[in-house]
């Protein structure tokens, strides 16, 4: 189940305001949680706990898969705990407003804390291939990298669904090169997926690829950056055998 969305396509949600400006206002009345969107300059993203009832079982209506939509209550109740989670990574910034608008949540603004804190993310002996692919048939944790509790913040990650795997191969350039440390979104991601960079199995090969949804063919397109390697389709029974681990959230390289 998607979680975050932009104004853009909450000005199509019934109750919320008619125009990306006004969603914008009052995103900024409420205190929204909020996070910069991916690869769209500087558009942001609001998380649907914000969201008034109403609001989120359209939005599940719209986004979720059937067992989200027939456990509806349930969905938003979790939902709702996903987001008190990404506030807990937070300090709470004062109202800009003493009154809120009737039935708003109580909702809050990703901001700075202490730049000292750190997460300890597992690192997997998952090598994820830029190229033709790694066989694996084990994946066990072997180690944990430390990062910033703001850059986890600053990317939308919650730590328990955060896992590192290392690039192999150079299919990816520029994106990413051999021994990349590749730094991944692993929550059950509702499909098909948005385009972007994941960690995907195929059968029981492991690779990093770009992903591109073709809606008229109901087929991922299945790309490498580098241009001297091929992309593919995956396609009909072809998708049984796809399974995507995670969206690629974060490349991390020694100079």
């Amino acid at each position: 189940m998607r979680e975050w969305f932009l104004s853009t396509e909450l000005v199509e949600i019934e109750g919320m305001p008619s125009s990306r400006q006004g969603v914008s206002v009052k995103a900024n009345r409420n205190n929204w949680l909020k996070r910069k969107a991916q690869g769209k300059g500087s558009a942001v993203e609001y998380h649907i706990s914000n969201f008034h009832e109403n609001a989120q079982k359209a939005l599940i209506a719209l986004h979720g898969s059937e067992h989200e939509k027939s456990k509806m209550m349930e969905t938003i109740s979790n939902l709702k705990k996903t987001g008190d989670k990404y506030r807990s990574l937070e300090y709470t910034k004062p109202l800009l407003f003493d009154s809120r608008e009737p039935n708003a949540s109580a909702i809050f603004e990703a901001l700075p804390v202490n730049e000292a804190d750190t997460i300890d993310i597992p690192e997997f002996n998952v090598q994820a291939a830029a190229g033709a692919g790694c066989l694996s048939n084990t994946e066990y944790q072997t180690s944990v990298f430390t990062v910033s509790t703001a850059l986890v913040r600053s990317l939308g990650l919650l730590p328990e669904y955060s896992a590192i795997v290392f690039c192999s191969g150079e299919s990816m350039l520029p994106t990413m090169d051999d021994g990349d440390r590749i730094l991944v979104d692993t929550r059950e991601l509702t499909e098909p997926v948005k385009d972007g960079v994941y960690v995907i199995r195929i059968d029981e090969m492991v690779y990093v690829k770009r992903l591109k949804w073709n809606i008229l063919n109901q087929s991922y397109r299945v790309v490498s950056d580098n241009p001297s390697y091929e992309d593919f389709e995956m396609a009909g029974e072809d998708l049984k055998r796809l399974k995507i681990i995670g969206r690629a959230a974060m490349v991390m390289r020694s100079l």
